[in-house]
């Protein structure tokens, strides 16, 4: 008896130690971290761990999750300098690590320990994961001066620390509208930070703090450069913003170290936006870009002048020369250009940077019927463009830095164009650098004369010959397209000579993108699909009951690895059938009108057809469908033809027949449109077009995507341009401008996730339609993004080769005795498990083994009745999968 109550008291204990595995004061702690804490901070990153140098939350579409000042979480554990909270996020519960400094929380009250336990200096914190222990104040980093901006404090309270990071000890504490003056700027796992100087009791300190919480004065516009490999600039600070364009109605890339004029800040939504101005072809630009797109400008020496050129005119800097056009103001502050000498020591320029030369007899050339030298002059570096008769796209090296010539610096000029009305170079370098560069940079001659020296030719009229008569060898080769792209590039130029391909360079590892796109549940299949299409891994494919793990509709299940590379191998697609996947879907206003569009919906019920619609000022307007396209294209940016097409293939069902979708009578959404079936899918319930009617009805969540959106969508116009603002704003504007890019996203925003759709085959799908949708306008000059990675397969990927079923695990199996008693195996059946023992009596003969797989395109041999020796008997049952795999099942018999 007394053994049995010790038996279950240990069980007991065991249980508890379970449950409790940090102790009953650990458990103390977590009972009492439930409660509500208030942000005090104007935006508050939400991290995956408890670290600054953690990844931070972010839902499925890829969205950061943040905080916002005076929003409550509640807390339910601490981990060392942070709490782990659980919060709202756009509807949404989220959970993760906040850092304490930024939450204000009233203090637990634990029940008290034991008298006789001693009290320990401070109580233990439960922790879900290891903490970061603080660098001690040894270690503390120091801060350069390298800026000298003015700026105050933002938080109602924040802590500066010894360096950037919250692990970092304590320097001191500031409270809003405290003075500081920014000395530096640091990165830290996509963090940035700001080291500031500011006084305390009459002395200065030094220390960290994240920028966010610092807002710097606009007295004098700021110096900044961009920091990232392309930015687009939006019209005002949103993400959601429409980008601002060119005069030619083209959306303005800039590229990385090109200089901006920083001239106001804003906050919205946690996210810091500095309200930029520069120049580009004489034109001023006035917009907005997040604070981690640029970077402060570093100072060189210590300015001569204090008093910045004020915002409203483009600064230009006396001392310094015209820059390139689309270059940065200034030189590169790391390293300053140091002009290559010439052979002639005594025709070296010097190599003050800035030097202007007065070389009265420089000369355009008209034509370069055979090489000719030149020097860089009058700037102190220049621009290379990759090829200026595609885009104004600059050369870049292997670390992503624009590739410079210095002032002074020798060429070797084989070609001249025209671009705009203005002369481009096209030149090489000894470095075997190739490319295309302003004219009027480019003294022509064997040296350059010395500084302030006539040349001693006349100026002739500048004449530039034709300009748009570069091979397409050459213009591959300026692409950087693969050999393996090229052939396939020739036999479509050689059928559409007008199309113009661009490569789209990714910058990413061809197998870590497929295993990135491989996620079970991200790329998706029709079930019917043979086993080589669909995915076995882990999360998509049930071995146990050998059945695909469905995660759209009734049907649709991950695509195998295979399928993925297939797909996403842009060289499958370089035909006339796939190619429009890789179209541009931006607006080219200059070939994309009204008669293109009408061309794309004949046939259908929509061609040069009129309709009759409400505006927001209650007047009853008229207009045809081939209209609102165009109208859609002005709004949202979005190509026209592009637009007419998706509704083309979302909606048309016959010559004369539409879907229910746009008919403005489904039951239950009556008056209401959806023409490009936004929001319609299966698996939420109800039917696709169910759900894609109410989001024509309701929208989001979102009042100012709703209202962007034109929702609710009570017209077809409503519908067709508000929703053409939903493609644009949220694919074709933010760099996924192809429905390849849409399908993967490869673009730096969000990389892998905000894909708009599931179906692999999709883009594939798509293009044959917008192939046919084009109606014979194929031979228009359309333009086409073709991605291209790194470290591919030299050839295209082939298709997945046929397989067969390779499950070859047993779904059940027993054994019987001579009386047909079930017998128990060790250990109990597991599917997973291949190795079995059992002890049966001398007097049994024989046993029965039954055993059935789990495919039934599996087959077993050996089992049934089956004979004993005394002693060992080691008994096999092989199970054969459909195609030939084989797994055996042994069990270790011994009859006593």
């Amino acid at each position: 008896m007394k053994n049995r109550y010790f038996k279950r008291w240990l069980v007991l204990l065991l249980i508890l130690a379970i449950v409790f595995p940090l102790g009953f004061n650990s458990y103390i702690n977590n009972a009492y971290a439930a409660r509500t804490g208030t942000v005090n901070a104007s935006s508050l990153n939400v991290r995956q761990e408890p670290s600054t140098t953690s990844a931070k939350v972010q839902l499925s579409d890829g969205t950061n999750v943040f905080l916002k000042k005076g929003e409550k979480v509640t807390i339910l554990a601490e981990s060392g300098d942070f709490y782990y909270v659980s919060l709202k996020f756009n509807g949404k519960t989220v959970k993760g690590y906040v850092h304490q400094d930024y939450i204000d929380a009233p203090k637990p009250t634990a029940t008290p320990k034991p008298t006789a336990t001693p009290k320990p200096t401070k109580a233990p914190k439960a922790t879900t994961t290891p903490t970061v222990t603080p660098k001690p104040d040894n270690q503390a980093v120091e801060i350069k001066t390298e800026l000298k901006l003015k700026g105050s404090i933002t938080a109602s309270s924040l802590n500066v620390r010894s360096g950037p990071a919250t692990t970092y000890s304590k320097v001191a504490s500031l409270s809003k509208g405290n003075a500081v003056t920014v000395i530096n700027e640091v990165q830290v796992e996509g963090e940035e930070w700001y080291g500031i100087s500011f006084k305390v009791n009459g002395k200065t300190k030094k220390g960290f703090v994240m920028s966010s919480y610092v807002k710097l004065s606009y007295t004098e516009a700021i110096k900044s450069d961009v920091c990232v490999k392309t930015v687009k600039i939006r019209k005002t600070a949103s993400d959601k913003a429409t980008y601002l364009k060119n005069k030619d109605g083209n959306i303005i890339v800039l590229k990385k170290e090109r200089g901006l004029w920083l001239i106001d800040e804003v906050m919205v939504g946690g996210v810091k936006w500095f309200k930029v101005q520069f120049t580009l072809s004489g034109t001023k630009y006035t917009g907005y870009v997040t604070s981690d797109q640029v970077k402060l400008r570093v100072m060189v020496t210590e300015p001569a002048v204090t008093q910045a050129p004020t915002p409203a005119a483009e600064p230009t800097p006396t001392v310094t020369p015209k820059p390139t056009e689309g270059a940065t103001p200034t030189a590169k502050p790391s390293k300053a250009p140091t002009p290559k000498p010439t052979a002639a020591p005594t025709s070296t320029p010097s190599t003050t940077p800035g030097q202007y030369y007065e070389v009265a007899g420089n000369m355009v050339l008209d034509k370069v019927t055979q090489p000719v030298t030149g020097f860089v002059c009058n700037t102190i570096q220049l621009n290379i463009y990759r090829n200026i008769l595609v885009s104004s796209e600059l050369l870049y090296d292997n670390n992503d830095q624009p590739i410079l010539l210095s002032n002074g610096q020798e060429v070797l000029v084989t070609g001249v164009v025209s671009v705009n009305s203005k002369p481009y170079y096209n030149i090489s370098t000894n470095a075997g650098v190739y490319g295309y560069v302003q004219a009027e940079y480019i003294y022509i001659g064997s040296q350059l004369p010395a500084p302030g020296s006539k040349a001693p030719s006349p100026t002739p009229t500048p004449v530039v010959t034709g300009t748009d008569n570069v091979d397409f060898e050459t213009k591959l080769a300026m692409e950087g397209f693969p050999e393996s792209y090229k052939v396939l590039l020739r036999q479509l130029h050689n059928m559409y000579p007008n199309w113009v391909f661009k490569a789209y360079h990714t910058g990413l590892d061809w197998n870590t993108v497929i295993t990135a796109e491989s996620t079970p549940g991200k790329n998706l299949l029709p079930n019917s699909k043979g086993v080589e299409w669909k995915s076995l891994e882990a999360g998509a494919y049930n071995w146990k009951t050998d059945t695909f793990i469905v995660f759209d509709g009734s049907t649709w299940v991950t695509a195998s690895r295979a399928a993925i590379e297939y797909y996403m191998d842009p060289r499958n697609f370089l035909n006339t059938n796939g190619i429009f996947q890789f179209e541009l879907l931006r607006y080219q206003n200059g070939y994309q009108n009204l008669n293109g569009v009408e061309n794309i919906l004949k046939g259908t019920a929509l061609y040069k057809t009129s309709y009759s619609y409400t505006d927001d000022f209650g007047a009853t307007q008229s207009i045809t469908y081939g209209e609102t396209f165009i109208k859609a294209a002005e709004y949202s940016g979005v190509s026209p033809y592009h637009l007419a097409s998706r509704v083309k293939q979302e909606v048309v069902t016959g010559a004369t027949t539409l879907s229910s979708s746009v008919s403005g009578t489904y039951p239950g959404y009556e008056g209401y449109y959806n023409f490009y079936n936004i929001g319609a899918n299966d698996s939420a319930g109800g039917g696709a077009v169910a759900n894609g009617l109410k989001y024509a009805k309701n929208g989001s969540s979102n009042a100012v995507n709703n209202s962007l959106y034109m929702i609710p969508w009570t017209s077809p116009y409503r519908s067709i341009v508000g929703g053409s603002y939903f493609l644009g704003g949220s694919y074709i504007n933010r760099g996924q401008d192809t429905i390849y890019l849409q399908k993967f996203n490869v673009t730096p925003i969000s990389t892998y996730y905000h894909q708009y759709m599931t179906n692999v085959e999709a883009p594939f799908a798509e293009a044959k339609k917008i192939l046919s949708a084009y109606n014979g306008m194929a031979d228009s000059p359309i333009v086409f993004s073709i991605p291209v990675y790194l470290n591919m397969p030299s050839s295209p990927v082939s298709a997945p080769t046929t397989m067969f079923n390779p499950n070859n695990w047993l779904k059940s199996l027993k054994i019987y005795d001579m009386s047909g008693q079930e017998l128990a195996i060790t250990p109990t059946f597991s599917q997973t498990e291949r190795n079995y023992y059992l002890i049966v009596p001398n007097n049994t003969e024989y046993v029965n083994i039954l055993a059935s797989p789990v495919s039934k395109k599996a087959s077993i041999s050996g089992g049934g009745h089956t004979l004993l020796n005394v002693g060992i008997n080691q008994v096999v049952v092989p199970v054969i999968a459909e195609n030939g795999d084989i797994a055996n099942y042994t069990i270790n018999i011994v009859r006593e």
